[in-house]
């Protein structure tokens, strides 16, 4: 497949996906709550806060437009990463040393003035956050990044034996070939559900952050309370799908 036919592919993938209800309706709604939440968001806030929402939006494009154009598993990365801002976000309300610890400047900045040296960076440890002991959407969140990892982000068993390989030891020469797009729809309603369901929590996390400030608007709460109701009736083929397999 030459770049030409790959970008060829990816617009008709695209016109194909955004026929499907979980494109057209569910991914529509978050975009406008998206937008709306963009245009009523307080500037009395601090500006981290603004700045995360918009990373969320732009996580959310992206990731959606991979989906639509039939390759998932390179929307995931592009999730897992918000995931990770998620959890700044909320840490960074929780405890302000979190996020001083997060920016973890001079260690940041003598690492990369190593590399120009060619030389080994410090190791730098995990950061110990001040987390919520108890935070459902959280734990949620952290659940699906693990998930992310795995199947989607790094080069895992996993990750490597879900791709479409198609296999010609008959022909003349005999082929290996990797099919580049999912041409299975019902994995890529899936993947738009996930999407969906992640971006929904991005969403209630920002407000927390904010003190319910998104939830005491009344436009805002029926946007979230309508985009619940479609992903609801929009996941009930899976839910079906699972008990059929219940022994």
């Amino acid at each position: 497949m030459s770049f030409k036919e790959y970008i060829e592919a990816q617009r008709h993938n695209y016109k194909e996906v955004e026929k499907l209800p979980h494109f057209s309706l569910l991914i529509e709604q978050i975009d406008n709550i998206y937008n709306h939440t963009i245009n009523i968001f307080p500037s009395d806030v601090p500006v981290r806060h603004s700045r995360f929402l918009l990373l969320f939006h732009k996580s959310f494009l992206s990731a959606a437009t991979l989906i639509a154009q039939c390759q998932p598993d390179d929307a995931a990365p592009i999730t897992r990463r918000a995931i990770e801002i998620a959890r700044i976000c909320l840490a960074s309300k929780h405890d302000d040393d979190n996020y001083e610890k997060w920016l973890s400047y001079e260690k940041r900045y003598e690492r990369w003035q190593k590399r120009e040296k060619n030389e080994k960076p410090p190791y730098l440890p995990p950061i110990q956050l001040n987390l919520p002991g108890d935070h459902p959407i959280l734990d949620d969140l952290m659940r699906e990044l693990g998930t992310f990892s795995d199947a989607f982000v790094h080069f895992t068993p996993e990750y490597y034996s879900s791709l479409n390989w198609k296999d010609n030891r008959e022909s003349e020469p005999p082929k290996i070939n990797l099919s580049y797009f999912i041409s299975d729809q019902r994995i890529l309603e899936r993947e738009l559900l996930i999407l969906a369901g992640s971006h929904a929590k991005f969403l209630q996390l920002i407000d927390e952050c904010i003190d319910g400030y998104l939830y005491k608007q009344s436009t805002w709460k029926s946007l979230m309370s309508s985009l619940y109701n479609t992903g609801s009736k929009l996941g009930q083929i899976f839910e079906i799908s699972t008990n059929e397999e219940d022994p």
